[in-house]
């Protein structure tokens, strides 16, 4: 008799690589003539942009650029911002790297230290990481069945998630945006900050339809000469097209997106005065697809007519169980210390740490915010802060007891503060929380059948053997030991389920 073995795959995502490279910043910085002289640093800020990360060739490649950012006061006490761009392109060798490998790129800077060596000139070191993490779609071949030569296995199914797609797709989002009139024209643009929300997704086979919002927070002096500056947002709408090949209706899809560069310049109207904003945004969408499916697990087998080896390793699998892109509220009270507040001119995030765990069945997401703030102090001096401030996001989960995976990404939207006193500031936070929730399966399967055909197994010498069993017993393991089938013992005795409810007698038949 012919031995069968029917094998099925199972897609699912392997993380090829995970490291980081870190980016050297050197800068000897001289102010152009249009800037005045430097009486005071408030900030030197590091703003590392990603614009793009390819994976092919056995190399990981990302490209991108820090932006270095001065904020500082002249001697006529006003603030001025100056900006210098240094682009820069890092690659890591990762050995045996698929060609459908998907990397995924975070920059973080770790340090910075901004010297004036005049009033004219400043030098700036720095240094940025990026952390880089790839991974791979590989199909998973588990054995489905087994016919012939009297092999019994004992099976299984699972309900996983498998990947039908896994990509990062770039787009540019421009708007040119108007200054409302109740506002004065730019003199020069001080920060810019944008934040990008998923608003509505559909899929169609092969693509998925995007809406969205682009929130852009503009802080800039005005021509008036006012110390005190001027603060506007925008909102701009999205609405894209991304090829994700191989995703279709009955996906469930990830879909992340980041603003990985922005340019926002002021722009003349046409009676001269700038008053406009021409606002660029490099975006990217990372999309990760995936459908519902059983996967067949071989726990056990033998066979009743030979000997036989089995070959086992641990499996692990994933199951989707949720997706989701909730707002979570962090508020924190911030001292300052000195002279106390006359006035905050804006306030923006500067990182935010994120933690994940579980706690009596639920996801808890947390960590800090550090809050960046430009305020005016009692004496009308401008002063730069930085505070970290608490938040945590619950979310219930659908099976409490069950490990889980979660790689949360945490991002601030709006920002609003209230001065509570003299030298305290009340902020609130607008904080979007992103995430998969994934129920880890892990089992020993059988993932090799081997028949010793020159090692039959003798005969029973009766065609019924009696046996005494004891509630609980399972009828797979009465199998094994008097070689026998399943069916057998099941049907001889007219048991309804595997496990024996009682203690009993049964009838075991030979195979």
């Amino acid at each position: 008799m012919d031995f069968n073995v029917v094998r099925q795959g199972v897609c699912v995502n392997d993380l090829i690589y995970e490291g980081s490279l870190e980016q050297a910043v050197d800068s000897d910085i001289t102010l152009p003539d249009y800037c005045p002289d430097i009486q005071r640093i408030l900030k030197c800020l590091i703003v590392p942009q990603v614009t793009g990360t390819q994976a092919s060739g056995g190399r990981i490649t990302v490209d991108g650029a820090v932006l270095i950012r001065l904020i500082y006061v002249c001697e006529q006490g006003r603030i001025h911002c100056f900006e210098q761009t240094h682009p820069f392109s890092r690659f890591v060798e990762v050995q045996n790297m698929p060609e459908e490998a998907c990397a995924q790129v975070q920059a973080k800077t770790e340090y910075v230290n901004c010297r004036a060596v005049s009033q004219r000139r400043i030098d700036v070191h720095a240094s940025v990481t990026l952390m880089i993490k790839a991974v791979a779609p590989r199909s998973e071949e588990l054995i489905d069945q087994a016919e012939g030569c009297g092999v019994q296995i004992r099976r299984s199914c699972v309900p996983v998630s498998s990947v039908q797609c896994c990509v990062q797709r770039g787009f540019t989002v421009s708007e040119v945006m108007e200054l409302g009139r109740s506002q004065p024209p730019i003199a020069q643009i001080i920060t810019s900050c944008a934040s990008v929300r998923v608003q509505d997704i559909k899929v169609i086979p092969n693509k998925i339809l995007l809406k969205g919002e682009l929130e852009v927070r503009t802080l800039y002096c005005s021509e008036d000469g006012n110390s005190q500056a001027e603060k506007i947002t925008n909102c701009i709408p999205i609405s894209q097209i991304l090829e994700a090949d191989g995703i279709g209706e009955d996906c469930r899809s990830d879909v992340r997106l980041e603003v990985a560069c922005l340019e926002v310049t002021p722009k003349s109207d046409a009676e001269g005065e700038l008053r406009l904003l021409d606002i660029t945004a490099r975006i990217c969408a990372s999309v990760c697809a995936y459908v519902d499916a059983q996967a067949p697990m071989v726990m056990d087998a033998y066979s009743t007519a030979y000997e036989l080896s089995a070959e086992r390793k641990i499996v692990r699998l994933a199951r989707l169980t949720d997706t989701f892109s909730d707002t979570a509220l962090c508020r924190g009270a911030l001292e300052v210390p000195g002279s106390g507040v006359s006035s905050v001119m804006d306030l923006w995030s500067g990182g935010i740490t994120v933690s994940v765990s579980v706690r009596d069945g639920q996801l808890v997401v947390s960590g800090t915010v550090t809050v960046c703030m430009l305020l005016i102090d009692s004496g009308g001096d401008i002063q730069y802060l930085e505070r970290q401030t608490d938040y945590e996001y619950l979310r219930r989960l659908e099976n409490g007891d069950v490990p889980v995976n979660c790689d949360p990404v945490v991002r601030a939207g709006a920002m609003d503060y209230v001065l509570s006193g003299e030298s305290k500031v009340d902020v609130r936070i607008e904080l979007t929380v992103t995430a998969s929730i994934f129920e880890m399966v892990e089992k020993k399967v059988v993932t090799q059948i081997s028949l010793m055909e020159d090692q039959p197994k003798k005969t029973a010498a009766s065609a019924l053997t009696i046996y005494y069993c004891d509630a609980g017993e399972n009828v797979w393991d009465i199998a094994v030991r008097y070689n026998t089938t399943v069916q057998a013992i099941m049907g001889e005795n007219q048991l309804a389920d595997e496990t024996v409810p009682e203690k009993c007698m049964l009838l075991i038949p030979s195979a």
